[in-house]
């Protein structure tokens, strides 16, 4: 329901209020073609959970036997003007903010048909306070801008009890915090994903625990493959 508001709301706001670049100034969009390729640093080909260098951002051998996840795409290191944007979307109610991060994201398939990978884009849930407290889940609204570049169906499948912040836990603490948090509506209430191929949409991935007990639901329900792609890693 909030992203149908959203994308309602979104051609008024463009005619009321109108980006300007936020690199080079040009009254357009948030972040212009032009300048999208270098607001970013790209992350080395890795391993989500050691760092270890893995081709195609892979899981590792070592990594794989304690994930649910065979890879995790990361469009860049959380810094500069990447940072600024993920921050102005999560705690600044900048909801044009999603557009370039998913354009970001989108980036990192150039090379490679989307559409023809996952039959669902899902996005990463946040907690009901933090969705009461911003009027909306950040990951959806990015999954929902890249829905648009790909044409690919979205669905809401995973929700996420507690409230405790994560930020600045270790990664044991957060390993603990997440376990058995992320939950999905009994069949008779959800959509059919049994058997299809996913993508994870998220905006920051730290240690990758959330990531992972979403992964470890999705394929205890059947779900065939499970990869993810975030914006950044911190």
């Amino acid at each position: 329901m909030l992203i149908k508001g959203y994308k309602l709301a979104r051609p008024i706001l463009n005619v009321l209020a109108p980006d300007s670049c936020i690199v080079c100034g040009d009254l357009s969009e948030l972040v212009c073609d032009k300048c999208l390729s270098g607001i970013h640093y790209k992350k080395p080909e890795s391993c989500y959970r050691c760092n270890r260098l893995s081709v195609d951002f892979k899981t590792c051998n070592t990594c794989r036997k304690h994930s649910s996840l065979a890879r995790v795409v990361v469009a860049s290191n959380y810094q500069d003007y990447v940072q600024n944007l993920i921050y102005s979307l999560k705690y600044a109610n900048s909801i044009s903010a999603a557009t370039p991060l998913a354009r970001l994201i989108y980036s990192m398939y150039a090379d490679d048909s989307l559409s023809t990978k996952y039959d669902l884009l899902i996005p990463a849930p946040t907690s009901a306070s933090n969705i009461r407290r911003r009027g909306y889940c950040q990951a959806e609204i990015i999954t929902a801008e890249l829905a648009k570049l790909t044409g690919i169906k979205t669905a809401n499948v995973l929700y996420k009890l507690g409230k405790t912040s994560q930020v600045g836990s270790d990664r044991s603490t957060r390993i603990s915090q997440v376990r058995d948090s992320i939950y999905t509506m009994k069949s008779s209430e959800r959509i059919d994903i049994k058997d299809k191929r996913i993508l994870l949409v998220d905006d920051v991935v730290t240690t990758g625990a959330t990531l992972n007990e979403c992964a470890k639901v999705l394929k205890s329900i059947g779900v065939a493959k499970i990869e993810a792609a975030v914006v950044a890693k911190n």
